[in-house]
């Protein structure tokens, strides 16, 4: 919302449905979805912009993830 602290302290401000006026639990994953396209047009727009550098952090995390994989269970 564009009028709260948040809003007016932000260069933008995002909008995505609530799902207000869906029936049942719809609402909320609608909702959710919503948000979720927003974050992952925000990761790419951002990838986009420092190719490079995320480029080498990816790298790194699915290292990591992969010696995650490969530790013994205790």
């Amino acid at each position: 919302n564009e009028n709260s602290t948040l809003g007016q302290l932000s260069d933008y401000v995002l909008h995505s449905i609530s799902g207000e006026d869906y029936q049942m639990r719809t609402a909320a994953t609608m909702s959710l979805m919503a948000q979720l396209y927003v974050v992952d047009i925000l990761f790419y727009m951002y990838v986009s912009e420092h190719f490079e550098q995320s480029y080498q952090n990816l790298q790194k995390t699915s290292q990591a993830i992969k010696q995650l994989g490969q530790e013994p269970s205790s």
